[in-house]
């Protein structure tokens, strides 16, 4: 079983420089990404923008068992997402956890993603071999989703639409 970590940055075409990070290594996977995961992710691979993998190892797009831990369900909770009732497919569903020493650097990098984007907007998908169905989660705000994801509520195999501030127009 294989864990990845990966970044889509909505919008931007031309390249993107990577600061360095002490506890994990980012790989530009935009033209290799959509090749490998195109018929699995089919809404994600459409998107256009710059795609990019975290890892402990390099040349790795597979190695995120150093930055990032399977939490475990919780019985008491509702199913998440509710739509879905393939059992396999909930079994693959489990909370996202990242390691206390890599969240600092992990959240700047989310941080960094979403200024590089034209659109202010970032896909993320914490991915755990086994579930082959695409689920996406609509726009959800970076604060917020930093909320969940401190609370175990981030979960592996969905991919979430992260935005920088609010897409609530005031009238």
């Amino acid at each position: 079983m294989s864990f990845s970590l990966d970044v889509l940055c909505l919008g931007k075409t031309d390249k993107i420089v990577i600061p360095k990070y002490k506890n994990f290594i980012v790989m530009d996977e935009s033209d290799d990404y959509y090749k490998r995961y195109e018929v699995i992710y089919n809404f994600m691979t459409m998107q256009e923008g710059q795609w990019f993998s975290i890892s402990k190892e390099p040349f790795s797009a597979t190695d995120a068992y150093g930055l990032c831990d399977i939490g475990s369900h919780d019985k008491g909770c509702v199913q998440y997402p509710t739509w879905i009732d393939d059992e396999d497919t909930l079994y693959d569903i489990f909370p996202l956890v990242i390691h206390d020493d890599v969240i600092n650097d992990f959240e700047h990098f989310l941080r960094y993603m979403l200024h590089q984007s034209p659109l202010h907007k970032i896909m993320f998908l914490a991915r755990l071999q086994g579930t082959y169905e695409e689920i996406v989660c609509g726009t959800i705000q970076f604060d917020k989703f930093l909320s969940m994801l401190k609370n175990n509520i981030i979960r592996f195999n969905i991919c979430y639409i992260i935005s920088k501030e609010s897409t609530r127009q005031v009238t």
